[in-house]
C-alpha cells in the first residue's frame, strides 16, 4: 500500500522521488528544530560546552535547511541524508552529557517553555512536510496502479489532496483485486510479489554502498560546523546573558514577594504595610544566583 515510510528498513526507497527526499530532510530539519529550542532554554544553567555543543547544533541544521536535493542521485541523497542524521544523534548525544545536570525545577522550569513555543515553531515545516508527503504518495500510488495496470483516478486523487487515509486505500484496492477474475487475479499477485523483490533488492543495494560513504560526508560536515560555529556562539552567548538578567528578575521578585508575606504574617498588614520597610529588608537580600557572574 503507497504510504510515506517512516520505517528505516524503507529509506532507500523514499530517496527515489525527490518529494520523498524533501520529505526526509524537511522531518530531519524538524526534529532537530526542537532539540535546538530545548537546548537554547536550557544553555543559561550549563556552562559554555554545552553552549558550543548548541552552536555546533544549529551550524548543522543551517546546512541541513539550504540542502537541495534536486539532481542528486538517490544513492548520493541517502549518503548525506545518512551522515547529516548521524551527526545530529551524535551532538544531541554529547549535550546530554551536560544536561544531566539540571534540577528538577530547572526541567520544568525548560519544559513549560517549550511546550509554549513549539507548536509555532515549527508550523512551517510541518506545511511542507504535509504538502511534498502528498505529492510523493501521489507519484508512487500512480506507478503501483501501472505496474498492476489498475486504474482509479478518484483514489489517486484524493492521495494527491492527503484525504486518503491507509485504511481507504486498503479497502479500495481490495475491493479491485476481489472483482477480478482468477487469472488476473494470479497475474496481479505475482506483479505485487515482483515489485516487493525489486524493492527489498534495490533498498539491499544501496544499504551497502552508501554505508562506507557516510564516515567521509560526516568529515565534511565537521570541517563546515567549524567553519561556522563560532559566530553562532557569539550570538548564543548574548541570547544566554539576556535569559540570565531575566532569570535573575524573577528570583528577585520571587524573593520580594516571599519577604512581604513574612512581614504580613509577623505584622499583620496594617501595621506591616510600609512601602520603604519593605524595601529596606530586600534590599539586603543577597540575590547573586550561585555560578552567576554576570
Amino acid at each position: 500500500i503507497p504510504s510515506f515510510a517512516f520505517n528505516e528498513d524503507k529509506i532507500y526507497t523514499n530517496f527515489t522521488n525527490t518529494n520523498g527526499a524533501e520529505v526526509r530532510m524537511l522531518q530531519l530539519e524538524k526534529a532537530m528544530e526542537k532539540h535546538i529550542m530545548i537546548g537554547e532554554l536550557a544553555l543559561p544553567y550549563l556552562d559554555e560546552n554545552a553552549t558550543t555543543v548548541i552552536a555546533e547544533y544549529k551550524a548543522l541544521k543551517e546546512e541541513v535547511s539550504g540542502y537541495d536535493v534536486t539532481g542528486k542521485e538517490p544513492e548520493f541523497l541517502v549518503k548525506d541524508f545518512l551522515a547529516y542524521k548521524e551527526k545530529a544523534m551524535d551532538l544531541a548525544q554529547e549535550f546530554k552529557t551536560y544536561a544531566k545536570d539540571l534540577n528538577s525545577d530547572e526541567k520544568n522550569t525548560i519544559k513549560d517553555e517549550y511546550k509554549a513555543m513549539e507548536k509555532a515553531s515549527v508550523e512551517k515545516l510541518d506545511a511542507e512536510i504535509k504538502e511534498n508527503k502528498n505529492k510523493y504518495n501521489y507519484e508512487v500510488a500512480a506507478k503501483l496502479f501501472e505496474d498492476l495496470e489498475v486504474k482509479n483516478q478518484s483514489l489517486l486523487d484524493k492521495i494527491a489532496a492527503g484525504t486518503a487515509t491507509y485504511g481507504e486505500m486498503r479497502s479500495e484496492i481490495a475491493k479491485m483485486f476481489g472483482g477480478l477474475q482468477k487469472e488476473l487475479k494470479k497475474e496481479l499477485m505475482w506483479k505485487i510479489k515482483e515489485v516487493k523483490v525489486k524493492t527489498q533488492t534495490y533498498n539491499g543495494k544501496v544499504k551497502k554502498e552508501v554505508k562506507a560513504k557516510v564516515a567521509e560526508k560526516k568529515a565534511e560536515i565537521k570541517q563546515k560546523i567549524e567553519e561556522n560555529k563560532e559566530e553562532i556562539k557569539q550570538e548564543l552567548k548574548k541570547k544566554i546573558s539576556e535569559k540570565k538578567q531575566e532569570l535573575k528578575g524573577k528570583i528577585k521578585d520571587k524573593i520580594k514577594n516571599k519577604v512581604e508575606d513574612k512581614l504580613d504574617d509577623w505584622f499583620g498588614e496594617e501595621d506591616g504595610n510600609s512601602e520603604d520597610s519593605n524595601a529596606e529588608v530586600v534590599v539586603s537580600v543577597d540575590l547573586n544566583v550561585e555560578g552567576d557572574s554576570e
